[in-house]
């Protein structure tokens, strides 16, 4: 395919995206947001016994939400900065690749399929940061619950009049964790069934987006003798473009792996409790059964799992094709 019809295709496919969630996106994330807000009230309940590793978890995810702003924040100054070489080299009187196919066509008709372009991205990872934040969100609370699995674990470990203390309250907290767990599940499954073509577009957008910048810092790179601004759009193209599919993709890794460590702390609290506390151990036996039955990773559609094996897959297929690209333009 070649670079301009691709390049209108991702465009017209943005657009699409960008319109369509821009009606229904808002609306579907409310709702979710509402579900999480629910959620966060059940966790309210809990009695906490260690508020400040309650408010370190949340200092660090509210890090976390600081660098997808200043994500946002590099995308727009990117797209600034694109509309800016069009405009220049558009309106300059040396002849470069780029002016030649300007003026060969029409500069206007140019300039306004970019802006189109920078619309629909923008639009494209706005929505993108909602999701993230919303899948952030789901990170926190499951951070807390096992804040609270890991004080109930060293609990076990103490004297025997403080397990009894402990053991008083153990039951009340388990069964609100087990809640809380159902919840977050169910919140996860929702973001499975209504952003799954939403996340498909979005990450083949990004992908073929790689790509293309990918193939045109390669050419610029071997095309010594037009050195121009091209160079360093493409180089930080490509990279925001990679770091888009990482930053989609980590979050849902982080969930997949609190679950994990929730398995390994009702395991470790299994293996301490007391020999006269079979209660508690049924209390948790059907805790880690519910934890076993809503296991749920984010797979839109069910098509993959997004995850970290994933990122390296869009990475090899990248590469592949434009080691394919490469090979047959040498034969030629």
């Amino acid at each position: 395919m070649p670079v301009n019809t691709a390049f209108s295709t991702s465009i017209g496919i943005t657009l699409i995206l960008g319109t369509w969630l821009t009606f229904r996106g808002p609306r579907r994330m409310k709702e979710l947001i509402e579900n999480l807000n629910s959620a966060q009230k059940v966790f309210e309940s809990l009695t906490l016994k260690s508020l400040n590793d309650g408010y370190k978890l949340k200092e660090i995810e509210r890090r976390k939400v600081n660098l997808l702003k200043l994500f946002l924040v590099i995308l727009v100054s990117l797209l600034t900065f694109e509309l800016w070489i069009v405009f220049q080299t558009g309106l300059s009187t040396k002849l470069t690749k780029h002016a030649a196919h300007l003026a060969g066509s029409n500069a206007v008709k140019e300039i306004i399929r970019v802006m189109l372009f920078c619309f629909g991205y923008l639009t494209m990872h706005s929505l993108n940061m909602l999701f993230i934040f919303v899948v952030l969100e789901v990170h926190i609370l499951l951070q807390m619950m096992n804040q609270q699995l890991r004080i109930l674990s060293i609990e076990m470990k103490q004297t025997n009049t403080n397990v009894n203390i402990a053991m008083r309250f153990a039951p009340k907290t388990l069964r609100h964790l087990a809640m809380l767990s159902i919840s977050l599940s169910d919140q996860i499954r929702k973001l499975n069934s209504e952003n799954g073509i939403f996340l498909i577009i979005t990450l083949l957008v990004s992908a073929m987006y790689f790509e293309l910048s990918s193939f045109s810092l390669i050419i610029d790179f071997t095309d010594k003798e037009n050195i121009s601004l091209d160079i360093l759009l493409h180089v930080t193209r490509t990279a925001f473009n990679l770091a888009s599919i990482v930053l989609l993709i980590e979050p849902c890794q982080w969930i997949c792996t609190e679950m994990d460590v929730t398995k390994m702390l009702l395991n470790r609290i299994m293996y301490n409790i007391p020999s006269f506390a079979g209660w508690l151990e049924n209390e948790l036996y059907i805790f880690f059964h519910l934890i076993h039955e809503n296991e749920v990773c984010f797979s839109p559609l069910e098509f993959f799992v997004l995850g970290r094996p994933f990122i390296f897959k869009i990475l090899g297929a990248v590469i592949s094709y434009l080691v394919i690209i490469f090979q047959f333009d040498v034969q030629a």
